[in-house]
């Protein structure tokens, strides 16, 4: 159910949410096709980084992609040429740390959703500004922290979609988030979004939103 508790250390008590990187193995997350994360020893001349092989430590060379193999954080960066990174825009925030409100939402096709998406398909579930109002508004009847505007503690909001592990999202056309659903976000001062999905984009649309 939506909850957010206004009382809540979530400092002391934070719940964690991510997904680990997997290394070697059946990868719980995979995604874009993209191969799953490995590690393999460093090695030079005689020296190999394995103590299981006589090397005198463990030093690994690591080998992932973020936007496939686990639970990542994007920016503007990800889709501009300015090079602009996670790091820059954290630095920027108010706070490094910040509770979110975590919303369960129902995906929906997205021609029954009244939204619109450029390359979309009528069929594709969608997460879609009157499921994300829906959302805030059992929030507020709860006694959440909204009254039209979400209260300026909470700058973040986790999207749930009842994905389930292991993610194998390759292929799948899976859940994408609406421009307008996006708007609904922005609107109501929501500066960060999490959610289960490898991508709040459709997994293939061509470049158009």
């Amino acid at each position: 159910m939506d909850a957010f508790f206004a009382g809540l250390d979530f400092l002391a008590e934070p719940l964690d949410a991510s997904v680990a990187v997997s290394m070697g193995g059946e990868p719980a997350v995979s995604a874009f096709y993209i191969p799953g994360a490995s590690a393999k020893p460093f090695a030079v001349g005689s020296y190999v980084g394995a103590v299981a092989s006589g090397g005198s430590c463990n030093c690994d060379v690591v080998t992932f992609c973020p936007h496939g193999n686990g639970t990542h954080t994007e920016c503007m960066g990800h889709i501009t040429t300015c090079g602009f990174s996670v790091n820059a825009a954290i630095m920027r925030a108010d706070r490094l740390l910040m509770p979110a409100l975590v919303l369960r939402v129902e995906p929906e096709p997205l021609g029954a959703s009244g939204d619109e998406y450029a390359s979309g398909a009528p069929g594709d579930l969608v997460v879609c500004a009157r499921a994300v109002v829906a959302g805030l508004e059992r929030v507020a009847a709860a006694g959440g922290p909204l009254a039209g505007q979400l209260s300026s503690q909470v700058v973040a909001v986790a999207i749930c979609t009842g994905s389930r592990l292991p993610f194998a999202f390759s292929g799948a056309n899976p859940v994408y988030v609406t421009p307008a659903a996006m708007r609904v976000l922005r609107d109501r001062g929501v500066r960060h979004l999490l959610v289960d999905l490898p991508s709040a984009d459709r997994e293939d649309d061509g470049g158009k939103r």
